[in-house]
């Protein structure tokens, strides 16, 4: 997840691309690298707390461009970005197609 996000800073950090396009890119190019095999992972709360640590700093707040010294609530960093793709509701999303998979072979 993390490397895959440093590897598009150029991208991400381009002033000329709208803020859509680059959520589209990290949903392509990034939530792939960082859901492999995730329909089989058992996520506790310390997995969660990652997931969300990842998902708002790795990069809501980067594409915002959100300093960490900024007193900004991280509910309005999820209300400016699409609230429903999140990378723990994909998560879900994935693991609930996966079980109905198995329970139809």
């Amino acid at each position: 997840g993390r490397k895959a996000m440093a590897n598009l800073d150029s991208i991400l950090k381009n002033r000329d691309s709208t803020l859509p396009t680059k959520v589209q890119i990290v949903q392509a190019m990034v939530f792939p690298v960082a859901m492999y095999g995730c329909e089989s992972w058992t996520i506790r709360k310390a997995e969660r707390q990652r997931m969300e640590a990842f998902e708002l700093w790795g990069w809501r707040r980067r594409l915002l461009r959100v300093p960490w010294t900024a007193r900004r609530s991280n509910r309005s960093v999820l209300e400016e970005i699409n609230p429903d793709c999140s990378l723990e509701g994909q998560i879900l999303k994935m693991k609930l197609k996966y079980f109905g998979h198995l329970m139809r072979r």
